[in-house]
């Protein structure tokens, strides 16, 4: 069973179809032996309203958990970014591409969460995996927009579009 940290839209899915225990946003403290993350900003714009919310959420939450799992036989699974990638001439991208330039707040953090998982985890032992999603589409996701998940949101507008000069005729 899976102790899920983050009731987003990826956690959210992922618990209707599995078997999980959720942690309450101010409980920290592992539950399983197996450790879905994904708490996590979601998109580069918050620097503009609040830079410390990136590093609040991506990492300083982050390392609270990690402190809660020292010790113990855990496999902790993070689920990070493509953008983490950023601003970079080699393509299509490889899950160990040392090359990445991320170049936001978001993204930036999102790179820092990945390496300090690396190093807590090789210094306590812990076992991890880090998963670089991209375009995440589904039903359900209420924030929408051009900052977040722009695929889906310009699919949704084409389908409005249609649907609008479908009524139309």
């Amino acid at each position: 069973m899976v102790n899920l940290f983050g009731k987003g839209f990826v956690g959210t899915h992922y618990s209707s179809m599995y078997e999980c225990i959720i942690n309450d946003r101010n409980d920290l403290t592992p539950k399983t032996n197996n450790i879905l993350y994904t708490i996590s900003t979601t998109d580069n714009y918050h620097v503009r309203t609040n830079p410390y919310i990136d590093i609040e959420t991506n990492l300083t939450t982050l390392i609270r958990i990690l402190e809660n799992c020292k010790d113990k036989d855990i496999t902790f699974n993070f689920i990070s970014s493509w953008f983490v990638y950023g601003q970079n001439d080699r393509t299509p991208f490889k899950e160990d591409d040392l090359s990445c330039n991320p170049t936001g707040f978001y993204s930036i953090t999102k790179r820092c969460a990945e390496q300090l998982i690396i190093s807590f985890c090789n210094t306590y032992g812990i076992k991890y995996r880090i998963f670089r999603l991209a375009n995440v589409l589904g039903e359900g996701d209420q924030k929408i927009s051009k900052k977040k998940n722009a695929l889906q949101f310009l699919i949704k507008e084409i389908c409005l579009l249609y649907t609008s000069d479908a009524a139309d005729e």
